[in-house]
């Protein structure tokens, strides 16, 4: 008998052991990201560049990092070589795929002395558009509603990724110009937290010197995203 009570005790704390040795699945981070430009759509000249070519391999290179980094953090990029994207076609996989974070890579030929970092999201009323209460379940929200339930998440979010700017670029030796909420066509639509990240690059090959600031401005927003 002491046996059999002896057999048991140790079955139940296998198990018991077993049980509470399952490792807990970590939440998937999903960040959309959406290159400027595609296969009909050049975008704007950097020197003999175009900032179709550069926002994509800049992106390529971010998700490379990001996901080696950070492994509960998924990017997924909006076209590939060739591709085509139509308008709010990234904004529509971003809310299908319930994306915690959106963001839309561009870049223009900068004449400064320095390479530029600026942020930018989705603003139409700078006062009014604070005092929307939601009341509508997201899949009936208008489309010029999208950004409005996550409009002060968003603003927090610009607001610290504003200071890691200003902290970080000169060191990657770029001008940070802050974060602005401006009506903006990029990341229209979003549901998300979303934002326009734009570089401005003297040279087609200047967006390397971007890499290393933009795969850890978007790393220190991943971190602040609520779990």
């Amino acid at each position: 008998m002491p046996l059999v009570m002896l057999l048991i005790s140790l079955l139940l704390s296998s198990s018991l052991y077993s049980f509470f040795s399952i490792p807990i699945m970590q939440k998937t981070t999903v960040v959309v990201i959406d290159p400027a430009g595609d296969a009909q759509h050049p975008g704007r000249m950097i020197a003999t560049g175009t900032e179709r070519s550069i926002t994509l391999r800049l992106a390529q290179e971010i998700k490379a990092r990001l996901e080696f980094g950070l492994p509960s953090v998924k990017i997924v990029i909006t076209r590939d070589v060739g591709q085509t994207v139509q308008p709010l076609q990234a904004a529509q996989l971003s809310n299908r795929l319930q994306a915690d974070l959106h963001i839309a890579l561009s870049c223009y030929q900068e004449s400064g002395i320095r390479p530029t970092i600026t942020l930018y999201h989705l603003l139409w009323h700078p006062t009014t558009d604070y005092w929307y209460h939601q009341s509508l379940s997201p899949q009936f929200l208008p489309i010029f509603n999208a950004y409005l339930p996550r409009l002060k998440q968003t603003t927090s979010l610009g607001s610290s990724a504003a200071q890691f700017c200003a902290a970080q670029a000169p060191q990657n030796g770029f001008l940070s110009n802050g974060c602005f909420g401006i009506p903006i066509k990029s990341v229209f639509g979003c549901l998300a937290p979303a934002f326009n990240l734009e570089l401005g690059l003297r040279t087609e090959h200047e967006w390397h010197a971007a890499i290393s600031l933009c795969t850890d401005l978007l790393a220190a927003i991943i971190k602040r995203l609520a779990p």
